[in-house]
């Protein structure tokens, strides 16, 4: 079989900076086989070089005179990684002594502090003594919440400001919002508040309702909403989470989602509940929504889909089975003309099904046989996506993953990585090491309530702190 160098090969002989994002993931197989880059005099052994390409005088006679299976190294090349505290955890001590460790403090989050009562005079003054540090700690959390909505809303003092009031109102309901949660819901009021031209309060009131208080179970999600976040979304909007569900009925589309004509003369696909509009492609599906029953499950998904779309989200639905969740957002994509490819994930699944894999054919000139990369469906997509042109303001593609909570872990950790890549332009490293540019994909997931699987416990908290 004919061998084909990869990204860590290629980057070592072409003096290509190297960076391994989440380096605790690949198997302590893989990883140690990085120990030879680390140490010196460095080399990288490839035992898969059966054909001694990087051995061959003819083709690499200045850099390589011996007879090994050794890749010549740059030597200039650079290697960096990345892991988590947990992750750093599992990484041998050969492979972490061979690296300069730099800790990143996290930020520190602004959240209630419960100050338990005690009859005890010395418990008691012990926590008065720890009031000014308490209230120290308050400020440099503030201090950290300032930079980090000024960054992402550039300076937007009036959206910083009803932020700012949103979430002390979220404080007083005792809601925690993690910093994850706090910079997607900072970056969707200002998707919102710039492309569909909200106003300050009703993007960030609507980014706060799909990014924190969605993830909550539906009598919490009232009640929060009921109680303080009514103010700043849209009535009808309101109408939806707060209502009792035996007290709503059933909806005509016309009611949940309308086709509009925009003043650039652009067809529209228009949210009546939010006020949410996405110009659809010329192949959307006009019909498919009267097929929808409209209950309150539905719109609800409905509306969440395209204010995902439109702050250019990942979408994770996630409830019981039959509430219409891969059936709802199958019509809303189809509706807006997307190219859907809709993957059901299982026990069973494995990268390869997903990504591709090489296969083995015979060479038709009787030289034995060589190897084929055949594309799996998320492989594919990717491709085809790169037929998008640079001014579109929605992907032609979408990629829906149904039971994502079904996959084993080591599969879940791939997909992740690639669902958090897929909202921008860039280029996807596949897990066998090849390289694929793509243009924006929208993703789609779905999955079985917490009562059910414990579902969202099995995703990460970056993925669910960059989804709604």
């Amino acid at each position: 079989m004919a061998f084909n160098p990869n990204v860590v090969t290629l980057s070592s002989v072409l003096c290509i900076p190297l960076l391994l994002l989440s380096v605790h993931l690949p198997p302590a197989s893989v990883l140690e086989r990085l120990n030879s880059l680390l140490e010196d005099p460095r080399s990288l052994v490839i035992a898969e070089d059966t054909q001694q390409i990087f051995s061959d005088e003819s083709l690499l006679r200045e850099v390589n005179q011996s007879n090994s299976h050794s890749a010549p190294i740059s030597a200039g090349f650079s290697i960096a990684a990345t892991t988590t505290e947990t992750g750093r955890m599992s990484l041998s001590g050969p492979i972490l002594s061979r690296f300069t460790s730099i800790y990143t403090e996290p930020y520190r989050l602004n959240i209630i502090k419960h100050i338990p009562l005690s009859e005890n005079k010395n418990q008691q003054q012990k926590i008065y003594e720890n009031d000014e540090e308490i209230e120290q700690d308050e400020k440099v959390e503030e201090e950290d919440l300032l930079i980090i909505s000024e960054g992402i809303t550039e300076k937007n003092y009036e959206m910083i400001e009803t932020i700012n009031d949103i979430h002390s109102g979220l404080i007083e309901l005792h809601q925690k919002v993690t910093i994850t949660e706090y910079i997607r819901w900072c970056r969707t009021a200002v998707s919102l508040h710039k492309l569909q031209q909200f106003s300050s309060q009703k993007a960030a009131g609507i980014a706060a309702l799909r990014t924190i208080l969605d993830v909550l179970p539906d009598n919490d999600r009232r009640y929060k909403t009921k109680e303080f976040l009514y103010k700043f979304i849209p009535k009808k909007l309101s109408f939806i989470v707060v209502t009792d569900v035996k007290k709503r009925l059933v909806q005509q589309r016309e009611e949940v989602l309308m086709y509009e004509e925009s003043k650039t003369k652009q067809i529209q696909l228009v949210s009546k509940i939010s006020g949410i509009s996405i110009s659809v492609h010329q192949n959307a599906q006009t019909e498919v929504l009267d097929s929808v029953i409209w209950t309150k499950s539905a719109v609800d998904i409905a509306d969440a889909l395209l204010t995902a779309i439109a702050s250019k989200a990942i979408a994770i639905f996630e409830g019981s089975p039959g509430r219409g969740k891969t059936a709802v957002a199958k019509a809303v994509l189809e509706a807006l003309g997307l190219k859907i490819t809709r993957i059901n994930l299982s026990p069973t699944t494995t990268i390869e099904d997903l990504f591709g894999r090489d296969m083995p054919q015979a060479d038709p000139e009787g030289g034995g046989f060589t190897t084929r990369f055949v594309p799996g469906p998320l492989t594919q997509v990717m491709i085809m996506s790169t037929q998008d042109t640079f001014d579109q303001s929605l992907p032609s593609y979408a990629i829906l993953i149904d039971e994502i909570n079904l996959a084993e872990p080591h599969l879940l950790e791939v997909i992740e990585s690639f669902m958090l890549e897929m909202s921008k332009e860039d280029r996807f490293f596949l897990p066998n090491g090849k390289e694929i540019i793509h243009k924006p994909i929208v993703i789609v997931s779905t999955m079985n309530g917490a009562a059910l699987s414990n579902a969202r416990s099995t995703l990460s908290t970056k993925l669910q702190g960059a989804s709604h």
